[in-house]
C-alpha cells in the first residue's frame, strides 16, 4: 500500500514543477511568492496562499503561451534580432551534424530545464559548442 501525500505537499510540487517549467529563477520566484502569499517561501505559506500562488504561475504560464502564439503568428517575429544571431552558430552546427531542432530541445530541456525558445544568448552557445563536441 502506498501513502498518500499531504495536500501541502501535493500543492507545493505543483508549485515547483511550474517555477522550474516556466523557467523562473530563485530571486523573481521569492518576489513573486511574497507579492502573491505575503511570505518569501511557498513552504510558509498557508492553503489560501499556496493555492494563490499555483493560479498566478498558471496565469503566467498562460500570458507566455499567448504572447508565444502571437509572435509566431508574425514570421520570423518569434525570435528577436540578437535571439537570432545567437542561434545561427546552433543552427550551422544542426546542419553540420546532421541534428534536428528536436534534439537540440531534448538538450536544453535536460541541461536548462527549460524551452529551447526561452534559453539566453550565453545558453545558446554552450549548446551549440555541447552539440558540436558531440558530433566529433
Amino acid at each position: 500500500m502506498t501513502a498518500r501525500r499531504s495536500p501541502r505537499n501535493q500543492q507545493l510540487a505543483r508549485i515547483h514543477i511550474a517555477q522550474r517549467e516556466l523557467g523562473v529563477e530563485d530571486v523573481p520566484y521569492r518576489d513573486l511568492v511574497e507579492r502573491v502569499a505575503g511570505v518569501r517561501s511557498s513552504g510558509k505559506a498557508d492553503t489560501s496562499g499556496r493555492n494563490a500562488v499555483i493560479a498566478e504561475l498558471g496565469r503566467v504560464r498562460l500570458k507566455r503561451e499567448r504572447v508565444a502564439t502571437a509572435k509566431s503568428a508574425v514570421v520570423g517575429a518569434s525570435v528577436g534580432a540578437s535571439a537570432r544571431a545567437a542561434a545561427a552558430p546552433l543552427q550551422a552546427v544542426l546542419e553540420a551534424s546532421g541534428r534536428t531542432w528536436e534534439e537540440a530541445a531534448r538538450l536544453a530541456r535536460r541541461q536548462f530545464h527549460t524551452r529551447l525558445e526561452w534559453l539566453r544568448p550565453d545558453q545558446l552557445a554552450w549548446l551549440a559548442s555541447a552539440l558540436a563536441v558531440g558530433t566529433r
